[in-house]
């Protein structure tokens, strides 16, 4: 039989310091018998732990809470849920019996939190009031979210495509990739046959990852700047509201600058795989 302390102690020797933010997923029968209940367990741990510390468990909900629209019910099914199964509510709903018997001890326990989600966590410690609030400057970019970078250079990269089949046709885009360029005779001609062949697949691997590389440097540079103004944000206690003004003014303008960017890159691709006529430029000089 184990008591608080023992576990404490033994929860000290797994590394368990002070302070700490500890996510838990325990077994109570593997603990084995704990004098004063399962309580003891997550007790001895906030022993371990302190008040400096948190402690968090994923609870989640009953059975059929998280189901629905996932695709794996059949509508009847999903009908029947909808009209038998009680509303949720995250302060009385108990959470999911694959997690354990543990967690609802915790989540039935004073002093503990859980967040408005039906996949819910359990909370209690120092920084339980930080898990309910989500802070973000107010000027943030959009472009600071590799999501929207990656939505911008994949619609750019489906027009090109089509831009490129339009002006130049399926056959005329091949000989574009492949085709040798220039006028060339004798045995050399052989030889460029073989090597744009061959640039052919580079290009086409170039192409491919140009989404990649306007994405990536897009976010690059508006992340980079968003973390330059949360450092200035911290950098001297009191100050936090003067001392990044002057570098909102310096973000605007790389905002301005990596749009440009953005889109001269984009208007060369697309200039690269439009066709050239250069009989009418030489008609023209």
């Amino acid at each position: 039989m184990y008591s608080i302390e023992e576990l404490a102690i033994d929860f000290r020797k797994l590394g368990i310091r002070a302070g700490d933010t500890v996510m838990l997923h325990a077994s109570v029968r593997a603990v084995g018998v704990v004098a004063g209940g399962p309580d003891a367990i997550h007790l001895a741990l906030k022993s371990a732990l302190t008040s400096e510390g948190t402690l968090m468990m994923y609870a989640s909900c009953p059975r059929c809470y998280d189901e629905l629209g996932r695709g794996n019910l059949t509508v009847e099914q999903e009908r029947e849920i909808r009209e038998k199964l009680p509303v949720f509510d995250l302060l009385t709903a108990r959470s999911a019996r694959d997690n354990g018997t543990l967690v609802e001890f915790l989540r039935t326990y004073p002093d503990s939190r859980v967040n408005r989600h039906v996949a819910r966590f359990v909370f209690w410690g120092k920084q339980t009031e930080h898990t309910f609030h989500v802070t973000d400057p107010f000027f943030r970019g959009g472009d600071a979210d590799l999501n929207m970078t990656m939505a911008m250079a994949l619609v750019f990269f489906v027009c090109w495509i089509c831009w490129a089949l339009k002006a130049n046709g399926p056959i005329g885009f091949l000989k574009h990739l492949f085709a040798p360029k220039g006028e060339t005779k004798g045995w050399l001609k052989p030889l460029l046959v073989v090597v744009f062949f061959a640039v052919g697949f580079l290009e086409i691997f170039s192409i491919l990852f140009r989404p990649i590389s306007l994405s990536f440097r897009l976010y690059g540079n508006i992340y980079a700047g968003e973390n330059m103004l949360e450092a200035m944000q911290n950098l001297v206690p009191g100050l936090g509201w003067l001392l990044p003004v002057p570098f909102y003014f310096m973000e605007l303008l790389v905002g301005v600058i990596q749009a440009l960017v953005f889109m001269l890159l984009t208007a060369v691709f697309t200039m690269l795989i439009m066709p050239h006529d250069e009989g009418h430029g030489e008609a023209h000089h």
